[in-house]
Formats: structure tokens, C-alpha cells, sequence
């Protein structure tokens, strides 16, 4: 009898993305304090809440054996939301501090594809592509003082920031003062290669996937 290896992760969403009408992305850590992309996820896993891909709600993945390309990048048989109790704020703060990287660069080191980094947020902005779309960007430094310009595909503080009408390209100015008055941490996150972002992150396109603030910019008066 041949035995089968069964892959089991419980992982704590720090990263939850909606990048067009049909893909979505969800990055986590599991009890190792590794980054977990489990996938592949649609959108109405998200919109319908069908696994609660929600920030700091554990969930339990099972996975395949399939090799993946990126270390994190995980294909996965079924997800359940787990019963646990609530992480506090302070224990949120512990521990993103334990599995922060020092900058940028440092969270794509190594093959990386996923890391979190303390941020100091100068301008928040949205902007039409050429074809149209509206995307919200963020212009940040980290530790390093290394500027950023990047766009912020992640799904909580985009809804929340389409409460703000605005005129395109202005500042979102009331929840701009907000993250500029919080200890704010961004999860970062590569997409796969497509070629057209040759450089430092490997062809990639750089993304912020997760945007995570002590306080919650979301509690704060406008």
C-alpha cells in the first residue's frame, strides 16, 4: 500500500487582493512564521466569503504536492475557517514585529515573493491607467529611505477608499492623515514574471497587498 503525504497549513491571511473582475490573492503565515499563496482563488471566494479570507482569521489548508515556482506559492485541495479566539491588537502588533523585514528589498530576497515591511506613508492617490482603469497608489519609504510608488490592489482600504469622491489624481486626504498619524505596515507582494518589469524584482511587478495599522486607520475619526 502506497501511504500519501497529506499537506496541512494553518495559516493567518495578512493579505488579501482583488486584482481584476475574476483572480484574487490571499498570503498568510503559518505557525513556522512562513509566508503561505495558497491558490488558485477567484474572486467569489472573496465577495461571497466562501473561506473567510479575512485578516487574522485562522484557516486550515490542505494542499498538493505540486511544485510551484515561487517558495510560498501553494496549490491548494480544500480550505476551512477555523475556531479560535480573537487575536488582540497587541498581540497583532507582536506579531508582525517578529516576522517584519527590514526593507523593501529584503522581503524579495532570497526568491521571496511576500514579506511585510514598517512604512512611513507620504501620499495616497488614485490614478487612471492608459486603458482606463482606476487604481489606487500608495508613495511610501522604508526603513532604508528608499522611495515607493506602488499601486494597492488589497481589497480592505480599496473599498474603504472608494468613499472619497475625489478628482482623479488628487489626494484622498482625510484617510491620507490617518496613515500618517498610524504605525502602519505594509504586506508587499511580487505578481509572476511577465517581462515587462525587468530590474530588482525579477520581472516582476511589486504590489502592495496588505495594509495593516496600529491604530486602524478604518477606527480613526476622518
Amino acid at each position: 500500500m502506497r501511504w500519501c503525504k497529506v499537506n496541512i497549513h494553518k495559516i493567518l491571511p495578512l493579505a488579501v487582493t482583488m486584482s481584476d473582475d475574476k483572480n484574487a490573492c490571499v498570503a498568510g503565515i503559518n505557525k513556522h512564521k512562513d509566508w503561505i499563496r495558497p491558490g488558485p482563488i477567484d474572486c467569489e471566494h472573496i465577495e461571497n466569503a466562501l473561506y473567510s479570507y479575512q485578516y487574522w482569521n485562522q484557516l486550515t489548508l490542505i494542499k498538493d504536492d505540486s511544485i510551484s515556482a515561487r517558495p510560498e506559492d501553494h496549490i491548494i485541495k480544500s480550505v476551512s475557517e477555523d475556531n479560535h479566539e480573537a487575536v488582540t491588537e497587541k498581540s497583532k502588533l507582536q506579531l508582525i514585529k517578529v516576522i517584519e523585514d527590514d526593507c523593501a528589498i529584503d522581503s524579495f530576497s532570497k526568491n521571496r515573493s511576500v514579506g511585510i515591511i514598517n512604512v512611513n506613508v507620504h501620499n495616497l492617490y488614485w490614478k487612471r491607467s492608459t486603458g482606463g482603469r482606476r487604481f489606487l497608489r500608495l508613495c511610501f519609504t522604508d526603513s532604508t529611505l528608499e522611495s515607493f510608488d506602488w499601486i494597492v490592489p488589497e481589497l480592505r482600504i480599496g473599498e474603504y477608499a472608494d468613499q472619497f469622491k475625489i478628482k482623479e489624481s488628487n489626494e484622498i486626504t482625510p484617510l491620507l492623515q490617518n496613515l500618517k498619524s498610524t504605525e502602519v505596515y505594509l504586506t508587499i507582494g511580487l505578481t509572476k514574471p511577465n517581462n515587462r518589469f525587468p530590474g530588482k524584482f525579477r520581472g516582476c511587478h511589486p504590489l502592495i497587498v496588505g495594509v495593516h495599522t496600529f491604530p486602524d486607520y478604518q477606527l480613526m475619526r476622518l
